[in-house]
C-alpha cells in the first residue's frame, strides 16, 4: 500500500460541514484574495507530518495515527448532529480530536519553532557571556573535532550576543511538540463539563438570539 503524501492539516470531514455545494470560500493571504475550492484541495501538504530519520528515511506514521482518530471522531460528532448522547468513551475521542485541531496547523508549527529558537538564543547569550568562556568551549570544540575557528573568541562572543545567526527547527521537533500538547490538551478537555449547541438548518449562531433558537445538550 502506498503511503500517503497529501497531509490535511485540517480534516476533510471536517471541511465538509462548512461547504455549499460541495465547496467552500477561502482567503488566500499571499494572493489576498477569495476562491471557491473543495476541501480536498484545501488545508493540504504534501508529507507535512512525515517523520524523517538520520538517514532521510520518511515516516508516515503520524498521519496515520491523526486519520485514525478523524475516523473514529466522525461518528461521534454524527451522533451529536442527531442530538444523541455520547458516551465517555467517545467523549475521550472527541476531546482528542480537539486536542490535535489547535496543534497540528501550520500556525502551531510557526509559534512553537519561534518560541524555541528564542529561547535557545536567550542560552547561547549566557554560554558565551565572557571572553574566557568562549575561548574554553572553542579549544574544546577544536580538540574533538581537529577544525580550528575563522572567527576569534571576541568574534564569535559577538557574533552570538548580536544574534547574526536565524535557528531553524526540524520539522521532527514540532512534530513531537504536536502529539506532547494535544494529549495534554485532551486530558483538559476530558475532564471539563460540555455544552453543545445546535443551530437550525441554514443558519449561523450569529443570526439568531441566545436562548431561542438552540437546542442545547451537557454531558
Amino acid at each position: 500500500m502506498t503511503a500517503p503524501t497529501r497531509h490535511h492539516y485540517l480534516p476533510q470531514f471536517y471541511l465538509e460541514r462548512f461547504c455549499r455545494d460541495g465547496v467552500l470560500w477561502v482567503f488566500d493571504r499571499d494572493l489576498k484574495e477569495f476562491r471557491r475550492q473543495t476541501p480536498n484541495n484545501t488545508a493540504v501538504e504534501r508529507h507535512y507530518y512525515t517523520i524523517i530519520d538520520d538517514v532521510g528515511n520518511r515516516d508516515t506514521t503520524m498521519e496515520s495515527l491523526l486519520s485514525q482518530i478523524e475516523g473514529e471522531t466522525k461518528p461521534v460528532i454524527d451522533k451529536i448532529d442527531n442530538g444523541e448522547e455520547i458516551s465517555d468513551t467517545e467523549k475521550e475521542m472527541l476531546s482528542l480530536f480537539a486536542g490535535f485541531l489547535k496543534t497540528r496547523v501550520p500556525d502551531f508549527e510557526k509559534s512553537i519553532n519561534q518560541m524555541s529558537a528564542q529561547l535557545m538564543k536567550k542560552v547561547n547569550k549566557v554560554i558565551f557571556s565572557n571572553n574566557e568562556s568562549v575561548t574554553a568551549l572553542m579549544t574544546r570544540s577544536e580538540a574533538e573535532t581537529g577544525e580550528k575557528s575563522e572567527l576569534s573568541a571576541e568574534e564569535l562572543m559577538a557574533f552570538v550576543q548580536d544574534e547574526q545567526y536565524e535557528i531553524v527547527m526540524h520539522r521532527n521537533f514540532s512534530l513531537g511538540m504536536m502529539v506532547e500538547l494535544s494529549a495534554e490538551s485532551a486530558k483538559y478537555f476530558r475532564q471539563m463539563d460540555w455544552l453543545l449547541f445546535h443551530a437550525p438548518d441554514k443558519t449561523s449562531f450569529r443570526e439568531k438570539k441566545w436562548g431561542q433558537h438552540f437546542t442545547l445538550y451537557s454531558w
